[in-house]
């Protein structure tokens, strides 16, 4: 369920606005990741995670994190063990038709042009072996 935060600007004003949590955003994006596999086409699930993680990670409560991706693992009937759902991620991360939508996600998202697909299969990879 969204929840009430403080959200600055970019104009630097500050305001209170309605926001998922960080814990759900990744937990949702994770399972969506792990769930399509290899035939996943969401790019940006793929940097979200990232970026989150890259720039949020001391916001990030990893027992709340554990506890939203088992319900939504639960929730989306997504049955999977950790060696699983890292196997998951590492063929993903060989998979050619994948790597050349990533590339083709970084010509078309310039803030991603210096963002390897190896380096995010890592991050998450480490992610899954922490919170699942």
């Amino acid at each position: 369920m969204p929840e009430l935060s403080k959200y600055t600007t970019i104009l630097g004003d500050n305001i209170e606005i309605q926001l998922y949590p960080l814990e759900t955003v990744i937990a949702e994006k994770l399972q969506t990741i792990i769930d399509k596999a290899e035939i996943t086409s969401r790019m940006k699930d793929f940097y979200d995670i990232h970026i989150i993680i890259k720039n949020k990670s001391s916001e990030i409560d990893i027992d709340k994190l554990r506890k939203a991706c088992l319900l939504t693992f639960k929730y989306r009937n997504t049955n999977i063990s950790k060696d699983e759902a890292i196997n998951v991620i590492k063929l993903i991360g060989d998979n050619d038709r994948i790597l050349r939508s990533w590339d083709n996600y970084r010509n078309k998202n310039k803030y991603v042009e210096n963002v390897e697909f190896d380096y995010i299969v890592k991050v998450i990879s480490n992610l899954i072996d922490e919170v699942l």
